[in-house]
């Protein structure tokens, strides 16, 4: 008896919420009012000291958030590119080229864009739309040290040993400063090119994904990191990365420098890539 008085109630409350659990059960719909879209130049563009080239597709108009249709500028819009208040690329003077590896085109620059501080403005023009302006200005080279490498000097989140580079920065005072780091690992891959009995490779670089046990550092787009100075303004400052070593010792260590756009950019571009598709 006790055990069908205790089963008794258990099926009815399943009954009851299986009674519940209908379609519209986790569904509500609510009315927002959009309002109309009038289309504006928008421009977005990386620019990185050494760059020999602007992609093309910078220049394009903005889209409502129903407008399924893609904005086709097809290559028309006037783009300039100002260093210092000094026109230094237009591309109605710019021989408009593709790359046969990518298949995007570009435009090649003049010269190579400086690693000196420098004011940048990107300004865009579209015939019956306006015209878009952005201005950053170009931060200094950063100044770091390796200090050293040990491929099992690091422990991840799991226990397991991995490799660990430690690089030392030299933080200039009184100024806000942005960190960017990379690890580069080559890889040979086997392309289709086969001339008598030889198939030829090229020698590719792929971003390691990196980490780090020290909080400061943030997950940046694409499985990179990046820091601020503002617990070491004017100091050194050790900064710790780990990652596997797949490829026996052979890496690249890139540090970069950014505007604080950039590093924001970044930051929040990693958020968004690993919260898509995830309504929590």
């Amino acid at each position: 008896m006790s055990t069908r008085y205790l089963i008794l109630p258990t099926l009815l409350l399943t009954a009851a919420l299986l009674s519940n659990c209908d379609e519209d059960s986790f569904s509500q719909v609510a009315k927002i009012d959009l309002p109309d879209h009038e289309s504006r130049p928008v421009l977005t563009l990386s620019l990185v000291a050494g760059d020999t080239s602007l992609p093309a597709g910078i220049l394009s108009l903005s889209r409502g958030i129903l407008d399924e249709t893609s904005p086709d500028l097809g290559m028309g819009g006037n783009l300039r590119l100002l260093r210092n208040g000094q026109e230094i690329f237009n591309n109605n003077d710019a021989e408009l080229r593709r790359d046969e590896t990518y298949r995007n085109f570009y435009y090649a620059l003049d010269e190579p864009i400086d690693s000196l501080p420098a004011d940048y403005e990107l300004v865009g023009d579209v015939e019956g739309f306006g015209s878009v302006s952005a201005r950053q200005r170009m931060p200094a080279a950063p100044d770091f040290t390796l200090l050293d490498y040990d491929p099992e000097g690091g422990v991840d989140v799991d226990g397991f040993r991995v490799a660990e580079a430690r690089i030392r920065l030299s933080d200039p005072p009184g100024e806000e400063n942005y960190y960017y780091f990379q690890v580069i690992s080559p890889e040979i891959r086997s392309c289709d090119t086969v001339r008598c009995d030889t198939v030829f490779s090229d020698r590719t670089f792929n971003t390691q994904f990196i980490s780090s046990p020290d909080p400061n550092l943030l997950t940046a787009y694409p499985g990179s990191l990046a820091l601020t100075d503002d617990s070491f303004d004017g100091e050194d400052y050790t900064v710790r990365l780990q990652f596997n070593d797949y490829s026996r010792g052979s890496y690249r260590v890139d540090v970069w420098s950014l505007t604080e756009d950039g590093y924001r950019y970044l930051i929040s571009r990693d958020a968004y890539e690993n919260s898509r598709d995830n309504p929590f």
